[in-house]
């Protein structure tokens, strides 16, 4: 997950694409269908994983389909996102004997909806430690 340390929106630059763009004859305002549809469905695996969530995924606040592009240093310009809510640190930081355990519990609870994570490197893993448990970000099937 990319964290939104540097989110703003620059006038000039948009500005200027806006004037291209509109010798093209679009606008920057434009959705990419492509990426609202990635988007979407992101949503609708959280949405199926209801029931799991502040426990083995994030908890799902919503999707934000923004009016203004915005530039995230590091991403490029923003226009869709899942807003999530805060789930840990990094599972690379955490040494304990019992990590192993929490994973498969959570990847566990995930299958037992439906849900195949396709992606289980530990960057897709966040350490609760309130709960005590290993949090996913998930994108499934």
């Amino acid at each position: 997950m990319i964290e939104p340390e540097f989110v703003y929106y620059h006038p000039a630059r948009d500005r200027q694409k806006n004037e291209k763009q509109k010798q093209r004859g679009t606008t920057q305002w434009r959705v990419d269908p492509g990426l609202w549809k990635h988007v979407s469905h992101g949503a609708e695996i959280y949405r199926v994983l209801q029931k799991t969530q502040g426990s083995a995924v994030l908890v799902f606040l919503g999707m934000i389909d923004l009016k203004l592009i915005l530039f995230l240093h590091g991403a490029g310009d923003i226009r869709h996102m899942l807003l999530m809510g805060w789930a840990g640190e990094s599972i690379d930081k955490v040494k304990f004997s019992t990590l192993n355990d929490e994973i498969s519990k959570s990847e566990r609870e995930i299958r037992m909806l439906g849900v195949v994570h396709k992606d289980l490197r530990p960057a897709n893993m966040l350490w609760n430690n309130e709960l005590r448990r290993v949090q996913r970000q998930t994108e499934g099937k």
